[in-house]
């Protein structure tokens, strides 16, 4: 008896992001979480900051510093350059196309690396990863991934950027995939992913169709996966770029009280 084929990942909805400031005045565009949508429907995604700033403002020494537990952080910069200091240890510096992962764990302090300012546009996408019960008192850590080191897929008119995922040198607790795709106009991309993930793709720019009913987003706005396995998308007449991230979920209760999640 033959394997029943494995259906096309739907897409439940579109939603908008909002905008606000998040840590020393940083004004950021927030597609998750919402009103509209809890991180309990892409468990085990929990927050997804979009920053895209003209140009990075000025901090002193020690602004910003803040700590974190029970999860990990993905920071991937799409332009200019971040930096970022963990405990007392040496500034990180995270260059454009590369990534740092923080492992929050049982508590970690970060931020505080003093910047100039003025540098020209800065971009980055900032991505909250929970941690199962079982791995919430992990010993904390960091990981940046160089631009050069993230593998790459072109398939006809696409181009795929895995953040993480196989191939990927970055390390997460949580099995999930994280991808940065490009898609000329009027093109397809396909992808297999898993179908015990659920997840989200954000659209960092242009437009396109996502999923088995070809649900329309714009830039900024947020899709959800739904149930399903391989994942079809096509852009728009002006071509589409977007962020695609999935996880295996937890299915634990999500206890969150600011910078921490136990």
């Amino acid at each position: 008896m033959k394997d029943q084929a494995i259906k096309e990942r739907s897409v439940t909805r579109v939603e908008d992001s909002y905008t606000t400031l998040e840590g020393p005045g940083i004004p950021i565009r927030r597609p998750l979480p919402t009103s509209a949508l809890g991180p309990e429907e892409v468990d085990p995604l929990l927050m997804l900051d979009h920053a895209e700033l003209e140009e990075m403002p000025r901090f002193g020494a020690g602004e910003g510093t803040h700590a974190h537990r029970g999860f990990e952080i993905v920071t991937y910069v799409l332009a200019g350059h971040v930096d970022d200091q963990l405990g007392d240890g040496p500034v990180q510096r995270i260059e454009e196309g590369g990534l740092q992962r923080i492992t929050a764990g049982s508590g970690v302090i970060h931020g505080g690396a003093p910047s100039e300012g003025g540098g020209g546009p800065t971009g980055a996408l900032q991505i909250w990863i929970n941690l199962a019960k079982k791995d919430k008192k992990v010993a904390p850590g960091s990981q940046v991934v160089a631009a050069k080191d993230i593998p790459e897929v072109r398939t006809g008119s696409s181009l795929a950027r895995i953040l993480v995922g196989e191939g990927s040198p970055t390390k997460l607790h949580t099995p999930a995939l994280m991808l940065d795709v490009t898609v000329q106009p009027g093109g397809e991309f396909h992808w297999d992913v898993p179908e015990s993930y659920q997840g989200y793709a954000y659209v960092l720019a242009g437009d396109g169709r996502f999923g088995a009913e070809a649900r329309e987003a714009r830039k900024t706005q947020i899709a959800v996966l739904g149930e399903g396995g391989p994942l079809q998308v096509r852009a728009g007449a002006n071509g589409l770029r977007f962020f695609l991230a999935a996880g295996l979920p937890h299915r634990e209760p999500i206890r969150w009280r600011g910078p921490f999640v136990d």
